[in-house]
């Protein structure tokens, strides 16, 4: 991965906290079983 990216995804990260990647779509994939430990 590009190292800039990269950090700039760190940054984003540490903004926003642990959040579920599927929650950025759409909300009930969230509850979805294969998503449980998609948090990054």
């Amino acid at each position: 991965m590009d190292h800039k990216l990269s950090q700039a995804m760190n940054k984003l990260k540490t903004t926003l906290g642990p959040i579920p990647r599927a929650s950025w779509h759409r909300p009930e994939t969230r509850r979805h079983p294969l998503n449980q430990g998609d948090q990054v």
